[in-house]
């Protein structure tokens, strides 16, 4: 009798993640510039999770281009937002996420990586259907940004002009950035989903 191959259960994936949840802690407790690098860290830490795992789970090719579709992209949109005002209205990032590309903070495309991919696992899990799938992961990763937005407009890393409307109780905020945001993760989605779909979903938990 021949015994059933035992799958490998991710395990630095879950310690980063961990690490993760334990600095988003202590965010709150924290201000100035002790709290502008513990959110630099977090986010390089929230992508080291999330890309240790498509590397456990997925395989490498995957991952490769899972990381350049979510941090090439990201980044991209970021620029031409950042320059044209398309497709979220008219802002500015600040200098005080370091490091930054013609105008874009490199920790801003990890950011949209790190979500990327939890995002597209939710969609993933919970349908089926490919266009389902990508409608759900699309509304994941937008709706990240309406508790990210406000949280990072107040600390100062970037800044909105002319908003002149707003959704109930994100004032601030124009409206049109939360529609461009859905838009652009319905587009990363829809890229992400062309490549191959893990068939094995209780590997990823």
């Amino acid at each position: 009798m021949t015994s059933q191959p035992t799958l490998r259960k991710p395990v630095l994936p879950w310690v980063l993640a961990g690490i993760t949840v334990l600095m988003q802690i202590a965010y709150p407790l924290t201000s100035g510039q002790t709290r502008t690098s513990l959110t630099i860290v977090t986010v390089v830490m929230f992508f080291l999770a999330s890309t240790s795992h498509a590397l456990v789970v997925r395989g490498l090719k995957w991952t490769a281009g899972y990381v350049a579709i979510s941090v090439i992209g990201g980044w991209l949109i970021e620029y031409i937002g950042s320059t044209t005002d398309v497709p979220f209205g008219p802002y500015g990032y600040t200098t005080s996420l370091g490091w930054q590309l013609l105008g874009v903070p490199l920790v801003i495309p990890l950011a949209w990586s790190m979500m990327a991919y939890p995002a597209l696992v939710v969609g993933q899990t919970m349908m089926r259907g490919r266009w389902s799938s990508i409608l759900v992961s699309a509304v994941a990763l937008a709706s990240w940004d309406l508790f990210l937005d406000p949280m990072m407009v107040a600390d100062g890393h970037w800044i909105w002009d002319r908003v002149t409307s707003s959704l109930p109780g994100v004032p601030g905020i124009p409206a049109i950035n939360f529609l461009g945001w859905f838009v652009v993760a319905l587009v990363m989605m829809t890229l992400l989903s062309r490549l191959p779909r893990l068939v094995v979903v209780d590997v990823l938990f």
